[in-house]
Parts: C-alpha cells; structure tokens; sequence
C-alpha cells in the first residue's frame, strides 16, 4: 500500500508546514470514520499552532486520484496497482510512504502474487479458462495486472478493450471497480461491482471471500491474504 500526494506536495504529514491544513481523501464511510478518528487523536498530541488533517470522502480510489489531482485533496493510500495510473499525466501523482511486509528485522515493500484454488481443485494454472475468477480490483497489482498480464497471450483477439476479453476467456468473474454496464461477466459473482472496502468482494480479504462463497473457482491475491483470513493452520487445511 502506498500513500500518495500530488507531485508539487512531496512532504509527508509529519513535515507539513504549521499553518498546512492536509486534506486525507478517504473512499467508503467506514475508512471516512477511521480518518476522522486520526484527525481528533492528532489534535490531543500536535500544538495548536502545528498541521492539522482534514477528511475528504470520495467513493472510489479513481475519484480521490482525481481529487488531489484537482487540489480538492492532498494524500491517500493506494493499491500497488493504481501507481502507474496515479503517476500519468494529468494526474501526476508521486509516493511519499510506503507499507512494510515483514518482519522488523527484514522489512520490505514488496509481496507476492498468487492464485488460491479450493483444496481438491484439479486444474492447473494453464487450465483457467472456462473458470470462474474472482479479483481484487480492476487495475489493482496482485489481483489484476500481475495475472491478467501472464495470461495475456491466452486471451482471444482482439484484446482492446482488455475487459471485453478477460470476459470472454473466464466464464464469469468478479472484478471490483468494473463498469457492470459494459462489462457484465466481470460482476456476476458480485453485482454491482462496488469499487470500495464496504463491499464485501472488494480487495484482498473480498477476493478470498468470493472464492469461498462466491462461487469463484481461482482467486488472485497476495501471498499473505490466506494467513490473514485463515491465521489457524487447521483452517486452512
């Protein structure tokens, strides 16, 4: 996860001028609520001539890109694979934190992206197609562009628009943040393809869930999420 900020604002909050209001965009009233709890606990600890933070609530992750690209916000978090698109023109976009994975004694930034099946599940990672896939995110790393990217050649032509042939090439998906109109194979295991963490096949934990009652057959996911949801060994045996 990554925390961004528009490229003429490269300081994190801890460098943030005195009489610098931040504006934290935030997606979802569940993560609008958590920024507000931040917000009132800076206030007990910073003086009172020191920054303050601000919340802005938005409804997707595109729309707080937007957002701090139009100065109406200054910083969020941000999935690995919403970097490349934040960092484009208009939006220009730079990181200015990043999530450790790890231990203390060997942090990274990094992780790995996977592809969870069922226990008992006999296909193999070249026999997806016809399957049932479910997905952390349109555009998210680990979820979208890492798998998508190494089944690309496996899709049928034309390519363009990517969506229409990830559609054609799984029987159905749920793909968060996906236009349903457009695209509806990619929401059929989750209608409405809802683009924020009240949804309850958005992100990692969501995909998981998606491939546990959603009737996926293959979730893509990062090499932690199973431990995550399942910490008990017997769980997840």
């Amino acid at each position: 996860m990554w925390t961004f900020s528009q490229g003429k604002r490269r300081a994190g909050l801890c460098l943030a001028v005195p009489d610098k209001t931040v504006k934290w965009c935030a997606v979802s009233e569940h993560e609008n609520t958590k920024c507000i709890s931040f917000r009132d606990h800076m206030k007990t600890v910073l003086p009172p001539d020191g920054p303050r933070l601000a919340c802005v609530k938005k409804t997707s992750y595109p729309d707080c890109i937007k957002a701090i690209s139009a100065s109406e916000a200054d910083a969020m978090t941000l999935d690995g694979g919403w970097v490349y698109d934040a960092g484009l023109t208009p939006n220009n976009l730079k990181p200015v934190a990043a999530e450790f994975y790890g231990s203390v004694e060997h942090p990274q930034t990094y992780y790995y992206a996977v592809a969870v099946v069922k226990k008992g599940t006999d296909f193999q990672l070249n026999q997806l197609e016809g399957k049932k896939s479910c997905h952390t995110g349109l555009g998210r790393s680990a979820g979208w562009v890492i798998p998508i990217g190494l089944l690309f050649c496996k899709l049928s032509e034309p390519r363009s628009p990517l969506e229409k042939a990830v559609s054609s090439f799984f029987s159905g998906s749920c793909v968060p943040c996906a236009d349903p109109v457009a695209f509806p194979k990619l929401c059929q295991l989750c209608p409405g393809c809802g683009c924020s963490s009240t949804q309850p096949f958005f992100g990692y934990v969501g995909a998981f869930k998606c491939l546990k009652d959603g009737g996926g057959d293959v979730a893509f996911v990062k090499h932690t999420t199973i431990f995550e949801v399942l910490p008990e060994k017997a769980d997840r045996d």
